[in-house]
């Protein structure tokens, strides 16, 4: 009859245990990589532009505290077919278009300005950027305002774009 009983509470004492041990591993929550301090992201570009030049879309920026801390700029774009009618009024889908590094972007602007072409444009759409800086550990931070420029074409020939832009003309530096 001993023997019963001690076995029952071994078991049981040893069902405890597996019970907490599962509880207290369960209850930390699936472990992930470590993420930084909010403060120590890059901060989000508040000034981007978009202008018309010979060569494609010219978009422009200021790099927040001349740059420091950035690697890298995620460069993403949305295209609106508007000569047949895509979508009015749904939300845009942008994509990443490029992914240069500080070092390889027009610095020729001005103090801490830099620019970047996007010669992939077709007339006939509106098209509306948006950038990310990261960090040379590759996080990123916000994301900067949008900004959008339509190309429309020139008298009916579809291969070049048309003189009237939604934005003002950046300089071609």
């Amino acid at each position: 009859m001993r023997n019963w009983k001690s076995r029952s509470i071994t078991a049981i004492f040893f069902g405890c245990c597996a019970l907490a041990a599962a509880v207290f591993l369960i209850g930390c929550g699936l472990k992930g990589n470590p993420t930084p301090l909010v403060d120590a992201l890059p901060p989000g570009v508040k000034d981007l532009e978009v202008g018309r030049s010979s060569d494609g879309n010219r978009i422009v920026w200021t790099l927040p505290g001349g740059g420091t801390g950035v690697e890298r700029v995620k460069i993403f774009r949305s295209a609106l077919d508007v000569q047949n009618g895509s979508c009015p009024g749904c939300p845009a889908a942008f994509n990443l278009i490029s992914e240069p590094l500080v070092q390889e972007l027009r610095k020729d602007l001005g103090s801490g300005r830099v620019s970047f072409r996007d010669p992939w444009i077709k007339p006939g759409f509106h098209y509306t950027y948006k950038i990310i800086l990261c960090d040379d550990t590759g996080y990123c931070g916000s994301e900067s305002n949008a900004v959008s420029i339509d190309w429309k074409p020139a008298d009916g020939n579809k291969d070049k774009a048309g003189t009237d832009d939604v934005a003002a003309p950046l300089p071609e530096k």
